[in-house]
């Protein structure tokens, strides 16, 4: 990350010392893509399942969004989301709602206006069941909007196909579990 990219920096910064997320952001890299090269130009972030984050860096948010946003990444790695799901679409919308409502509870950040949503129920199982009753009872259009303006006309998740990288975790190759935070 450029060091005149302060807002970004801040942001990170916190969430390296939050109670529950500081252990994941510390070994999670992230980056700024002002190239767009991972980043579609109309989402806000992408997550790789070696545990990069990629940042849209042109687009403008206040710290508190950006904290949201980032968490929603962090969430998803951290609960061991961030991996190949069909239908892709389904699978990223399920984790984003279980990674928001975490997020909500916990009070991390908030959503931009660009990105708010109307809450919906979320049946206990996690994302499997989640995406279970997506694929019977349709996910509605909202929340497929509400997935395009995140992760624009690419996936929030992707790079599944890259090898394994070095992380400075005690040389693993992923981040470790949420669970990990709490000990």
């Amino acid at each position: 990350m450029k060091r005149h990219d302060t807002e970004y920096d801040q942001v990170i910064r916190s969430l390296r010392a939050h109670p529950i997320l500081g252990h994941l952001a510390q070994v999670t890299r992230i980056f700024l893509d002002t190239k767009l090269q991972y980043v579609s130009p109309r989402a806000w972030i992408a997550v790789s399942p070696n545990g990069e984050i990629w940042l849209n860096g042109k687009r403008k948010a206040e710290p508190a969004a950006w904290t949201r946003v980032i968490a929603l990444a962090l969430v998803s790695l951290g609960f061991g989301l961030v991996r190949r799901q069909e239908p892709s679409d389904l699978w990223e919308i399920a984790c984003l709602l279980l990674a928001d409502r975490f997020c909500e509870v916990h009070k991390l950040g908030s959503l931009p206006e660009a990105l708010l949503y109307k809450k919906i129920h979320l049946p206990a199982g996690g994302a499997e069941s989640l995406l279970s009753q997506f694929c019977v009872a349709e996910c509605g259009p909202e929340l497929r909007k509400w997935h395009a303006s995140l992760a624009g006309e690419r996936c929030f998740f992707f790079n599944f196909d890259a090898p394994p990288q070095l992380n400075k975790w005690q040389g693993w190759g992923g981040p470790p579990q949420l669970a990990e935070s709490f000990s």
